[in-house]
């Protein structure tokens, strides 16, 4: 691993509050998830332990919908956001755990911001997508490498800062049937891009990492058999 470009996008939209709600207020709801064992339902439900959030995964329905679980958050998976976000506009899911730009396209508030209660919860970031390099690349070809990394990091938060500009640069490589279209300065900010190393987001990692490899996905086995080694994460010294 080389870098970690987004930390994070997830957000949990739906209800009628204008303001944010706190996890705990989700018991006793519905809440459509997009891909079982996928990073975003891991991250989730990695969070929902740590802060002793009682959550089941559902099917029922009820009159067409989903039906709720009395002290748990009833989870209902889909494989995309199609098999979700009718169910949410029409009132027959409560909330949906979606990323950008989903959250900002379902026209819903949102309710949680999953960034916010990761960092409140283990005291920092968490890596939802990172560069990497075959080792033979790093092996062969270091100054390359580096030379990759310098010009990511002159750039570091221009995203953030200049949504309007990225937008446009986005725009101009991409062609009309793309999702990415849909963009707007607003989602672009929402996508938390930074570029970090991974020598300065090894003990984010590592929290990442430790947790996985304590999530149950079923049949006595874990998201993640063991935590990387420190091998894994390059540094450029």
């Amino acid at each position: 691993m080389l870098s970690v470009n987004t930390h994070g996008n997830l957000f949990i939209v739906g209800g009628d509050a204008d303001t944010e709600i706190e996890p705990q207020e989700l018991v006793g709801h519905t809440l459509g998830v997009i891909g079982a064992g996928n990073v975003p339902d891991l991250t989730m439900r990695m969070l929902f332990d740590e802060i002793n959030l009682a959550y089941e995964r559902t099917t029922e329905m009820d009159d067409g919908k989903v039906k709720g679980i009395a002290g748990k958050v009833a989870l209902y998976y889909a494989d995309d956001a199609t098999g979700i976000m009718p169910l949410l506009k029409t009132g027959k899911l409560d909330y949906a755990l979606v990323g950008e730009p989903a959250a900002t396209n379902s026209g819903k508030p949102i309710a949680v911001d999953m960034q916010k209660e990761w960092e409140a919860t283990f005291d920092g970031g968490y890596p939802q997508a990172c560069l990497v390099a075959k080792s033979s690349l790093v092996k062969n070809d270091k100054a390359y490498v580096d030379g990759f990394l310098d010009t990511l990091k002159k750039s570091d938060g221009w995203a953030q800062e200049n949504p309007d500009k990225a937008l446009a640069a986005v725009k101009k490589h991409m062609n009309g049937t793309s999702s990415l279209t849909s963009l707007t300065p607003g989602i672009v900010k929402n996508c938390n891009i930074r570029t970090v190393s991974a020598e300065d987001m090894r003990e984010d990692c590592t929290v990442f990492f430790e947790m996985l490899t304590k999530l149950e996905v079923g049949n006595g086995t874990t998201a993640l058999a063991k935590v990387p080694a420190d091998g894994f994460y390059y540094s450029a010294v």
